[in-house]
């Protein structure tokens, strides 16, 4: 890409965060504010707005289709990286452009941001469409480091640079050149651990950020590893975008993190989106399968099965935590395989409801009736009453009243499948 192009790119995009940030320590917008603003995106940004978990390839072979349509507007955070490492850091390809491009321009259905500044872009000519049809804007951190005495964060950073250079530094360049990683992309990693160090020195965690100075001469590995395990866990809290993110367990586990399913907050795996979207298809890691599942059903929906089962989860695993893909796939099969039962259940009642009200006539009708229900005539026969009564209705109230909600919501769901 055009080195001009670029660099007025980048020049316009930290201006406005510059003024971002003057507004929002000075009082002169909400301190829930998000940057970028909602109006740069090409397309309106639909709730919910969930980043995009981009070793889902890597970790677990799966493509990012399956992420897509269960969020509202899925972000897709792009890195400079080249060619031969792109697919593997962000599951989807560079012949998968395209077809994003058109998921974001048609749909709505995810949006593009930049993670680094533009002209580290400069010699992915690839990126070329997004750039020039979708003008990402960056995201930034929260200006939590305008809030603090310069001086103060210079010596934060002073010691991580002045510690790093022993191993640290040395080792770092020696992965990156093993990966066959830019120099661009060396660099913004490199000054990412520096944030990432002075954000743990901002949060007062003295005990964490002095095992990382020692292990960045004794064990450097250890040591990005912590500042890794530490972001993992804190991306979306000086994240400017204020947006979900999708976590993924063998992400988690990598780090020795479980996922607890506890949570007041939603927080759904990206895998579990894998697995319904499994059920819904028979090519479920496809471009041409997540476009069908857009198609076909409703986006409060595809959200509502998966509040579900994320209620589901904490039902049935109260105060416990998952700690790998494996026991998310059993816990869902099971709820998945319960569902069914409330077919039967409803089965059951409706054949029962046909015999008793043909029996009991309208005293035992006036006990059931809800709005949906018509008023009732006394001396109706089962036949009558047949014709006047949706037995199904009535049973599915039942089965309704008598089931957690997030097991309807999934028989509901389950009910609108088409069959293969």
């Amino acid at each position: 890409m055009n080195r001009k192009f670029l660099e007025d790119y980048q020049a316009k995009e930290t201006e406005r965060y510059d003024d971002f940030s003057k507004d929002l320590i000075n009082g002169k917008i909400d301190s829930d504010s998000v940057f970028p603003e909602a109006s740069r995106f090409k397309k309106p940004l639909l709730k919910p707005v969930i980043k995009a978990e981009l070793t889902s390839l890597a970790l677990d072979n799966e493509p990012i289709w399956s992420q897509i349509p269960f969020a509202g507007t899925l972000i897709i955070p792009l890195y400079n990286i080249n060619k031969e490492n792109f697919l593997s850091k962000h599951s989807f390809g560079i012949e998968d452009i395209q077809n994003l491009i058109t998921l974001s321009k048609d749909f709505g259905k995810i949006q593009f941001t930049l993670a680094q500044n533009a002209e580290f872009y400069r010699d992915l000519d690839f990126l070329d469409p997004i750039f020039t049809e979708l003008e990402p804007p960056q995201t930034f951190m929260l200006p939590i480091f305008r809030m603090v005495d310069p001086k103060i964060l210079e010596s934060w950073r002073t010691a991580f640079n002045t510690l790093a250079k022993i191993h640290y530094d040395p080792w770092l360049l020696r992965v990156s050149d093993e990966q066959n990683h830019s120099d661009d992309f060396l660099t913004h990693f490199r000054f990412n651990r520096v944030n990432i160090f002075s954000m743990i020195k901002f949060l007062q965690l003295d005990e964490l950020a002095t095992e990382i100075e020692n292990c960045l001469i004794d064990d450097p590995e250890k040591a990005n590893f912590l500042l890794g395990q530490f972001l993992t866990l804190n991306e979306g809290l000086f994240d400017s975008l204020r947006c979900g993110k999708n976590q993924s367990i063998s992400r988690l586990g990598y780090y020795g993190i479980e996922k607890k399913v506890s949570s007041k907050k939603p927080e759904f795996p990206c895998e579990l989106g894998s697995l319904i979207m499994k059920e819904l298809t028979p090519t479920p890691s496809s471009y041409e399968a997540c476009v069908s599942v857009i198609d076909t059903y409703k986006q409060n929906d595809l959200y509502n099965v998966l509040l579900s089962f994320d209620k589901g989860v904490k039902d049935r695993n109260l105060e416990q935590t998952i700690s790998t893909k494996s026991e998310l796939e059993t816990i869902f099969r099971n709820i998945w395989l319960d569902a069914d039962r409330l077919r039967n259940a409803q089965a059951t009642i409706n054949h029962g409801l046909s015999v008793c009200l043909g029996l009991v006539g309208e005293f035992g009708l006036s006990l059931m009736q809800q709005e949906h229900i018509p008023p009732l005539l006394a001396g109706l026969g089962t036949i009558a009453v047949g014709e006047v009564i949706k037995f199904d209705k009535i049973s599915k109230f039942i089965v309704d009243k008598i089931n957690k909600d997030y097991m309807v919501n999934i028989y509901d769901f389950k009910q609108k499948i088409p069959i293969r």
